[in-house]
């Protein structure tokens, strides 16, 4: 579940995750906090920031850079298509993305349009 909280002038987005929810819960939040660990260490204009995590007793929230313009599965379901000069640039710019992760010996393992947010 995200949501956005405007603080100030800049919009945050954040994820709540439910820990009673998580399948192995012992092994996924493990996971969890390997994410977070890796999030935070990323700082690249096509990597999407983490701000801050809080967490109480049933849930992990993550604070993060708000996306405005939604997934790109979202956007296509919406337009239907894009000119090649477009699709270009969003390929670009994930390639971009995607190659200063593995120069941090990170690799995502789930790239799909609906984990392509869109500023």
């Amino acid at each position: 579940m995200a949501q956005t909280k405007q603080q100030g002038k800049e919009l945050y987005a954040i994820k709540a995750i439910d820990k009673s929810k998580a399948v192995g819960r012992k092994i996924a939040l493990m996971m969890m906090q390997n994410e977070i660990k890796i999030l935070r260490r990323l700082n690249h204009k096509y990597v999407m920031k983490l701000y801050e995590v809080y967490e109480n007793n049933t849930c992990v929230y993550f604070v993060l850079e708000y996306m405005p313009g939604g997934t790109l599965f979202q956007r296509l379901q919406v337009r239907g298509m894009y000119a090649e000069f477009e699709v270009a640039r969003m390929i670009k710019c994930v390639l971009e993305g995607l190659a200063y992760c593995h120069q941090h010996n990170i690799i995502h393992r789930d790239i799909k349009l609906e984990n392509l947010l869109i500023a």
